[in-house]
């Protein structure tokens, strides 16, 4: 009688789906997101701004964001940038994030996500008062490379302006070894005698 014997290899399951590359909350800590001219990192106040344009009272999660002048208008003719510095994005799939903006809908004053300085996303500048999700493609990009939320504002009109929680960059994690050998979940039938 022929006996066979297979052994099997087992995957965690975290190593089957994403995982986050990167991601904060800012109730901590401000991420370590390096800002620019208008970038604050805090509590914002629900403040009521020009063409009554709000902020969030909260973030989305807890209370903590990045906002373009936290209890505040923004500044007028400012180039604000708020940079999650080098960044792995080989294995980088998403990147996600809950915005609350008013920015005159892109008519004056821009916010616009940049990914190895590509431009990635452009908001439409008015989120209706209200927390919204953004999802941006990277399966793309590549290499080593900075992800830059970037605010650019007129002279004309001040507002509120943009407002930022939950960053997340998801990613497909490295193989396991097995599965670099091509075993692909089975490792090996062999013949008993």
């Amino acid at each position: 009688m022929k006996r066979f014997a297979l052994a099997a290899l087992i995957v965690p399951a975290a190593l089957a789906g994403a995982q986050d590359l990167y991601f904060s909350d800012f109730e901590a800590n401000d991420g370590g997101l390096a800002a620019t001219n208008d970038w604050q990192w805090g509590m914002p106040t629900g403040f009521v701004g020009g063409f009554s344009s709000t902020e969030p009272g909260s973030g989305f999660s807890g209370d903590n964001v990045w906002g373009t002048i936290l209890g505040g208008n923004h500044n007028p003719s400012t180039i604000s940038t708020l940079t999650l510095a080098g960044v792995d994005l080989t294995a980088a799939t998403e990147l996600n994030f809950w915005e609350w903006s008013d920015s005159g809908g892109n008519t004056f004053d821009m916010a616009a996500v940049l990914v190895d300085g590509v431009q990635m996303y452009l908001s439409d500048g008015d989120s209706a008062d209200a927390w919204r999700n953004v999802s941006i493609d990277l399966t793309a990009v590549s290499g080593t490379g900075d992800i830059v939320f970037q605010f650019s504002t007129t002279s004309v009109v001040d507002r509120t302006g943009w407002y930022l929680d939950d960053v997340r960059v998801a990613g497909i994690p490295a193989p396991a070894s097995a599965a670099l050998l091509g075993l692909g979940g089975f490792a090996a039938a062999r013949r008993r005698r």
